[in-house]
């Protein structure tokens, strides 16, 4: 099963995404998603989504693993709407999506 595993940010958006079996995990490929910082969050966002959408065209990973920020209320509302929204929008709701909480 293929894994997107994403290290958020609204500058420098880290992904990597794995083929994960019982016995093996193999790195299939990662790279960032570089942000200009003078646009707007919801811009940003936006272009996270098209990305990630984009990834999700070519690989068809089936897990989304991401972290839980807590620092700020509007990083979580940003949170939920990049990543809940973006997952039904490729076709990942009704799949697991994990959160490792910080």
């Amino acid at each position: 099963m293929k894994v997107l595993f994403c290290d958020q940010s609204l500058v420098q958006f880290g992904y990597s995404i794995f083929n994960v079996s019982d016995k093996r995990i193999e790195l299939i490929t990662y790279g960032v998603i570089k942000l200009n910082n003078k646009d707007t969050y919801f811009d940003r966002i936006l272009l996270i989504e098209k990305r990630l959408d984009d990834l999700h065209k070519i690989f068809n990973f089936g897990k989304v693993v991401i972290e839980d920020f807590s620092f700020e209320k509007m990083f979580k509302l940003l949170k939920n709407y990049a990543f809940y929204n973006m997952h039904w929008n490729i076709g990942v709701i009704g799949k697991e999506l994990f959160v490792n909480h910080l």
